[in-house]
């Protein structure tokens, strides 16, 4: 079965989430805060992880700066999401190795094909300059 991560603050986005993974064969792990998604690097790698950027005060980005640069999660499909401006945030969500970014309000069909999309990303890391020039 294949692993997935929710990191999202809001109870009735991680539920509904969790419902449209599971619905398609997800092992779903849904948390609400960084710290309990930090803890989570610890454990066997997730194929699909799906971030907030604004979780912990926009301390997302931070979380995804982690999983690029662990030895056994880097690999993992990450999705972005917020409620920022899709072409900005978007870019720098992918110049920090992201693989999609989705904006609220979430059309059902776009956060269908963004989170179902199972292949592994091929990147390799991230950049921390681009974090601390933010």
């Amino acid at each position: 079965m294949k692993r997935a991560l929710i990191v999202e603050p809001d109870l009735a986005l991680r539920c509904r989430l969790i419902r449209l993974l599971g619905r398609h064969c997800w092992e779903v792990h849904a948390v609400e805060r960084l710290d309990e998604a930090l803890a989570w690097l610890d454990r066997p790698a997730a194929r699909l992880v799906c971030i907030n950027e604004a979780v912990d005060d926009d301390a997302g980005y931070l979380l995804l700066f982690a999983i690029r640069e662990h030895v056994r999660w880097r690999h993992a499909r990450v999705i972005m999401v917020g409620k920022g401006d899709e072409r900005r945030h978007g870019a720098y969500a992918a110049e920090l190795g992201a693989d999609d970014y989705l904006t609220y309000p979430f059309n059902e069909d776009r956060i269908r094909a963004g989170l179902l999309r199972s292949a592994p990303s091929r990147r390799t890391g991230a950049v921390l300059q681009s974090w601390t020039s933010r």
